[in-house]
């Protein structure tokens, strides 16, 4: 296995977990605004949890695409 391919192999695996824990966190946080929200107003955590996910995904997407020179 070369060195690029190992790097690919590495990348994938990186994004994949990625995705499993942004997956996992939006899951949680699902189940804990069900929770509370019945007596709390929630949309500035609302805004707080779109912008960790939108912000991991777009550090991740930079990740993946990068290549060392």
């Amino acid at each position: 296995m070369s060195c690029e391919e190992l790097e690919r192999l590495v990348k994938r695996i990186a994004l994949g977990f990625v995705i499993l824990f942004v997956s996992g966190f939006l899951v949680l946080y699902y189940a804990i605004r069900r929770t509370v929200s019945s007596s709390t107003d929630m949309y500035g955590v609302d805004i707080l949890a779109i912008a960790f996910v939108i912000s991991t995904f777009f550090i991740s997407f930079l990740a993946y695409t990068s290549e060392k020179r």
